[in-house]
């Protein structure tokens, strides 16, 4: 019988021999030049996010030098850019960075479901690019939430009209799919049931004539949601955010010929940020031969490969 020793040893990442930095540095310099000869200037905050990826975990711009006191060991930790929309490493710090926090600090142990809240494409943009639209969209969808959680808990535990409870929930905005197309969506963790302050549960043998003791915080448990609940939630929510638009003079009417009026209107003021998130959202090639097609997918040939046909999309009412 033998015993193995094992150890965790640090690995630098190699960023240089990724997909998304060979595509890159193959191709940003030509994108941009396309952008330009089509006179669609990128925004220099894209511009800018693009161009540090390609030094992002790279020693030649720039690193720490780590020394241990005791052996003497020497390490070298290349700078991150810290970029927050498209590089893969520094996202997935973050999001593991904000995951540990709110499960250490911020969620109690109690049990904990996720809802999801995806939009028809009508929608998408506008919510990509106006945050308070977004903002009232999400509290549309967890006040749904927490309606149906408050029924249940009251019907289940049968408690009084008067009695105040408390959900909660945590909601993620995600601006693109698993194929990095422009489609805004929430991911919400909400608790699966509520608190509330009730008596404590008396012990047995209690001498009467003690003084009642003071309500208690405790949680209280929901059954899972049925097929009918969720499309009861689905549709009130779809109504609260049909009224969201209305209120602010938005109607799902617009074809696909008015889109560039609504893109380059107040929302977007950059005619290439508009033209390319437009793109983005459709899944279509924005530049070259095959300007306009369906991005091509792994599987599938030149042959099926269509033009994409006219979609609705929002307008702005007069």
């Amino acid at each position: 019988m033998g015993v193995v020793a094992t150890s965790v040893a640090y690995r630098p990442r190699r960023p240089r021999d990724t997909a998304l930095h060979r595509v890159l540095s193959e191709h940003l310099a030509d994108f941009l030049g396309q952008a330009e000869a089509h006179d669609h200037a990128v925004p220099e905050f894209v511009r800018a996010e693009l161009e540090a990826i390609l030094t992002c975990g790279t020693l030649e711009a720039g690193f720490a030098r780590l020394l241990c006191r005791r052996c003497g060991h020497e390490r070298r930790v290349a700078f991150s850019c810290r970029g927050r929309g498209i590089c893969p490493s520094c996202l997935g710090r973050r999001m593991a960075d904000t995951a540990s926090r709110l499960v250490d600090r911020v969620i109690p142990e109690v049990p904990v479901r996720h809802w999801t809240l995806s939009l028809p494409h009508a929608l998408r943009f506008i919510i990509a690019y106006e945050p308070s639209l977004c903002s009232a969209v999400i509290t549309a969808f967890t006040s749904e939430v927490f309606a149906w959680l408050d029924a249940e808990a009251r019907t289940v535990w049968d408690l009084p009209e008067h009695s105040q409870l408390y959900p909660g929930s945590v909601t993620a905005l995600h601006r693109s799919d698993s194929a990095a197309k422009l489609n805004p969506h929430f991911h919400t963790l909400a608790l699966d049931g509520v608190f509330a302050y009730l008596p404590p549960i008396s012990p047995t043998g209690v001498t009467p004539g003690l003084p009642t003791r003071d309500p208690e915080l405790r949680f209280l448990t929901t059954p899972a949601p049925s097929d009918a609940d969720l499309r009861a939630i689905a549709w009130e929510v779809c109504l609260r955010t049909v009224a969201i638009f209305e209120q602010r003079g938005l109607a799902v009417d617009a074809s696909a010929d008015e889109l560039a009026d609504v893109m380059q209107g107040d929302l977007l003021p950059d005619p290439m940020l508009a033209t390319c998130a437009s793109a983005s959202m459709r899944g279509v090639v924005l530049f070259g031969p095959r300007a306009g097609k369906h991005v091509l997918r792994l599987g599938a040939g030149p042959a099926s490969v269509v033009s994409v046909p006219p979609t609705p999309f929002l307008n702005r009412r007069s």
